[in-house]
């Protein structure tokens, strides 16, 4: 791992074996920190490497649909152009430009979040503040978002990660399909978890009425997908005309602090 050199010893006497003793145990610590450190780095390295490939692959797919989409509705306006059916055609055209803002407003967000990342230099709650201050600044003055957020967290890189994501995938959700005017998020480190809430007060919906295949739709099922691959739980509470709330807890693991905490 290195090299470790050592001059006189106070007072002039030779180094012995009990010298040598100590200072192979602490070049043992030092070799254990170091190695721990390269590892963190490489873990959260991968971890923000599939993070980028997956959102790449979602951003991918929706606008592969939604190409698709509007391929379809051009080819039927030039058909009811073609047959003089002007209020058709206008009626077409509209969907089009709205499903055009819409992806527009999607690709926008994800490349967002692709931005916004954690690191060693770079804490949960930095990136956090970034991605809220800009999706406030991309909702406009319509919606509020208020946010209540720790500086310091009890976690490991690979869960800030998933934390960082699932809170901008419930962000997104309020804006997409709530109609929210207030949204919140709220993040408090307890006793034996770490608790992560978002909240608005939009439209709302039945979550038993919703099936299972779904889920993707809402973006729920990769919530909990992200929560339990980092040994924590996802809830949602909702009630139509009520609004959401997802809520994760991640437990607290001594073993799992995040690499920027280590000596």
């Amino acid at each position: 791992m290195g090299s470790l050199y050592l001059t006189d010893k106070d007072g002039g006497s030779p180094f012995d074996q009990d010298d040598e003793e100590i200072v192979r145990l602490f070049s043992n610590q030092a070799a254990v920190a170091i190695q721990n450190a390269q590892l963190n780095e490489q873990i959260q390295a991968l971890a923000v490497e599939t993070e980028r490939t997956r959102i790449s692959r979602e951003m991918h797919d929706g606008l592969a649909q939604v190409l698709g989409y509007i391929n379809t509705k051009a080819q039927a306006v030039e058909g009811f152009i073609a047959n003089n059916d002007l209020k058709a055609a206008g009626d077409n055209l509209k969907e089009m430009s709205e499903t055009a803002r819409q992806a527009y407003r999607e690709v926008r967000e994800g490349i967002l979040a692709l931005r916004t990342q954690v690191g060693t230099e770079r804490s949960l709650s930095d990136a956090l503040n970034e991605f809220i201050s800009e999706f406030q600044h991309q909702l406009g003055k319509a919606t509020k978002v208020k946010r209540t957020i720790p500086d310091a967290m009890n976690l490991n890189s690979l869960q800030e990660v998933q934390i960082l994501r699932i809170v901008q995938e419930a962000l997104i959700n309020a804006r997409k399909h709530a109609n929210s005017r207030n949204i919140s998020v709220t993040i408090r480190q307890l006793s034996e978890e770490l608790r992560v809430e978002v909240d608005d007060d939009g439209q709302g919906f039945n979550p038993l009425a919703v099936r299972r295949e779904e889920w993707p739709h809402f973006g729920l099922q990769t919530m909990q997908e992200r929560a339990e691959a980092v040994g924590g739980t996802f809830e949602v509470e909702s009630r139509p005309g009520k609004g959401t709330k997802v809520r994760i807890s991640i437990p607290n693991h001594p073993s799992l602090h995040s690499g920027r905490d280590a000596p």
